[in-house]
C-alpha cells in the first residue's frame, strides 16, 4: 500500500519546551480509551512520530551527556594538577617553616647568651667601679707585691674587654640571624600565600566539577525516563494493534522481515534508486507481494508504472483473477480495494500464505499501518467487503 505521507517542520520551542510537550503528549495518550480506536485501523504514525520525537530527545541527551562527561574529564586533570601544585608548595612551607623554627631558637640561644655576658660583665663593672673608689695606695698594701697588683688589674681588664668583644660578635651574629629570618618569613609567607591560591583555585574547579558530574547525571537520569517513555509507548502501540485486530483481522505477528531483502532501506523512498526489479518502491505493499510471488515461483512481469495495489487486476496480464466469494489458494494475490474500511485510494494487496478449514487465510504483508513494516494475519472471510484474488502462474 502506497501511502501518501506528511511532514512536520521542526519546532522552534526551547529545549525545556520541547520536553514539556512530549510529556503532555505522552499523557494526552496514555488516556485515551483504547475504544476510540476500534472504529478505524490503528496507525502507527500516531506512536511512531512520538517514539521517534523521544529519540530524537535522547540522542541529544547522549550527545549533552558525552560533552559534559569530556569536560569533567578535563576538569579533573586541572583538579588533580592543581592538588599537585598545592602539595608540592606545601612541601616548601614546610621546608621553610622548619628553617625559620630553627633560626627563631638560634636567635632566643644568642639572646641568652648575650644576656648572660652582659650580667658577668656589669658584675665585674660593678667591682672594677668599687676598686677604682679604693684609693690605690690601699689596693697596693692588699697586694703581697707590685707584680701582684699590676696582674690583678691587667687580668680584670682583660677579663672585661673579653666580654665587651663576645657580647659584641653575639649582637652582630644576632642581626646577621634576624636578618635570615626575615627572609625567610618573607619567603615563607609567599609561599603560603601561593597555597591558599592554589587551594581556592582548587576549591572552586572542583566545585565546578561537581556541578558538570551532576549535570551529567540529570541527562543520564533524562535518557533513562524517556527511555521508560518510548517502552510504554511501545505497549500502548501493540496493545491498541491487537484492540484493532478484531477489526482489521487478527494479528499472527508484527514485526520482522518475512525474508523480503529490501526490508533495510529507509521508509518511505519514492525515489529512482528505490525501485525493485518488478518497477515498484521498495517496502510498499505491491513490492513485496511482487517478490513474495516470485520467490514462490510464479511468473510476475515488470509493472512499468502500475506501482498501486488497485491497478493489479487492470494492468496485470497471464493471470486468473477471482472476485470475493470464490476460494483463494495458498500463493495468490488478494487485493483490497480502495476505500474500504479506511484502506487509501492506492488500495492494499496481501500474498496468501495458506487457506484454513474455517474459509479464513493467513496472508503476509508490508505497509497495512502506512509505516513499511512486515506484518502477518489471519483474515476471516467477512473482514473486508470485497475482494480479488489474483492467482499468478507458474513460471
Amino acid at each position: 500500500m502506497m501511502k501518501l505521507r506528511t511532514t512536520t517542520p521542526v519546532s522552534n520551542l526551547s529545549f525545556l519546551g520541547r520536553i514539556l510537550v512530549v510529556s503532555a503528549v505522552i499523557i494526552m495518550a496514555v488516556a485515551v480509551p483504547v475504544q476510540m480506536f476500534s472504529s478505524r485501523p490503528v496507525s502507527a504514525d500516531e506512536f511512531d512520530d512520538k517514539i521517534r520525537a523521544l529519540s530524537e530527545d535522547i540522542s541529544n541527551y547522549r550527545n549533552q551527556a558525552n560533552e559534559l562527561r569530556k569536560q569533567a574529564d578535563t576538569l579533573q586533570n586541572v583538579v588533580n594538577q592543581l592538588s599537585a601544585d598545592k602539595a608540592a608548595i606545601q612541601l616548601e612551607v614546610n621546608r621553610n617553616q622548619l628553617r625559620h623554627d630553627q633560626l627563631v631558637a638560634e636567635i632566643a640561644t644568642l639572646q641568652k647568651r648575650i644576656d648572660e655576658n652582659r650580667k658577668v660583665s656589669g658584675d665585674l663593672i660593678v667591682k672594677s667601679s668599687l676598686s677604682d673608689d679604693v684609693p690605690l695606695i690601699v689596693r697596693l698594701a692588699a697586694s703581697e707585691n707590685l707584680a701582684d697588683y699590676i696582674d690583678g688589674e691587667a687580668s680584670r681588664i682583660s677579663v672585661r674587654d673579653t666580654i665587651v668583644q663576645k657580647t659584641e660578635e653575639s649582637n652582630r651574629l644576632k642581626k646577621q640571624l634576624e636578618t635570615k629570618k626575615a627572609e625567610v618569613k618573607k619567603v615563607l609567607d609567599e609561599q603560603k600565600l601561593k597555597r591558599d591560591e592554589l587551594a581556592s583555585k582548587e576549591a572552586q574547579q572542583a566545585d565546578i566539577l561537581a556541578k558538570t558530574r551532576g549535570d551529567e547525571a540529570e541527562y543520564q537520569k533524562m535518557i533513562s525516563s524517556s527511555q521508560g517513555e518510548i517502552s510504554k509507548l511501545r505497549e500502548q502501540q501493540e496493545a491498541l494493534r491487537r484492540a484493532a485486530a478484531a477489526w482489521q483481522g487478527g494479528y499472527i505477528s508484527v514485526g520482522g522481515t518475512g525474508g523480503y531483502p529490501w526490508a533495510g532501506v529507509g521508509y518511505p523512498c519514492w525515489s529512482a534508486g528505490c525501485v525493485d526489479p518488478w518497477g515498484l518502491y521498495y517496502r510498499e505493499c505491491v513490492s513485496y507481494v511482487a517478490w513474495r510471488l516470485s520467490a514462490a515461483g510464479k511468473g510476475v512481469r515488470h509493472f512499468s508504472g502500475a506501482g498501486h495495489a488497485y491497478q493489479w487486476p487492470a494492468t496485470t496480464s497471464g493471470y486468473t483473477s477471482q472476485s470475493y466469494g470464490n476460494n483463494p489458494k495458498a500463493g495468490d494475490a488478494v487485493v483490497i480495494p480502495a476505500g474500504v474500511q479506511g484502506i487509501p485510494w492506492t488500495g492494499h494487496i496481501m500474498y496468501v500464505e495458506s487457506v484454513n478449514g474455517d474459509g479464513s487465510i493467513n496472508i503476509s504483508e508490508y505497509n497495512f499501518d502506512g509505516n513499511g513494516g512486515y506484518s502477518e494475519r489471519r483474515i476471516s472471510a467477512g473482514t473486508y467487503g470485497s475482494y480479488v484474488f489474483i492467482t499468478f502462474p507458474s513460471r
